[in-house]
């Protein structure tokens, strides 16, 4: 039997981003999904000298490097764009997770990392809709199937014992993390 990590998700993402960001320059970014209201990488992205950009299906105001449009087909962005492609809480609202790995792969600069965060346990919030849930295995196979990235780490963190966010009963919540490398 595998051995399963538990951990806190936002500290292994730290980790990984400043090992990454005190042995390069000039990185660049890349945050999917960055919601004004819920952008998670803001206080991290402020204490290091990166080139971030959003990316999101809806304009982002109050981030100025932002691009409108849908990870799932993202011709605009060329190939190895960017050192750090991240996500947190989007992969369960995309109807095609297995098309988004690709282009997060594809746009993803060779050495650099996708870092991705969802629920494995979590109650349904539909924005705009609620498809998917994923296990540590489930991300490591989208990501890797072209053979082109190899898992740094994965594992999950528990967030139980909050308030239902749609008044559900639904309050075992688990997220899991997946961090890969492009070779």
């Amino acid at each position: 039997m595998e051995n399963i990590k538990l951990l806190d998700v936002c500290d292994v993402v730290r980790e990984y981003v400043l090992e990454y960001y005190n042995s390069h320059t000039n990185i660049d970014f890349l945050e999917i999904g960055a919601h004004p209201k819920v952008a998670h990488t803001s206080k991290l992205v402020k204490e290091i000298d990166v080139k971030y950009t959003n990316m999101d299906i809806e304009p982002a105001t109050n981030i100025p490097e932002s691009i409108v449009g849908n990870i799932c087909s993202c011709p605009e962005i060329p190939d190895e764009s960017y050192d750090i492609v991240y996500s947190h809480n989007v992969f369960e609202h995309i109807k095609t997770p297995w098309i988004a790995a690709e282009e997060c792969v594809r746009i993803t600069k060779g050495g650099g990392l996708n870092i991705h965060i969802a629920p494995f346990s979590y109650e349904y919030h539909a924005y705009p809709v609620d498809c998917f849930r994923y296990t540590h295995t489930g991300f490591k196979s989208m990501f890797e199937i072209s053979g082109s990235v190899e898992e740094i780490i994965s594992g999950y963190q528990d967030v139980s014992k909050r308030k239902s966010i749609n008044k559900q009963i639904w309050l075992d919540n688990w997220l899991v993390l997946y961090v890969g490398r492009k070779k």
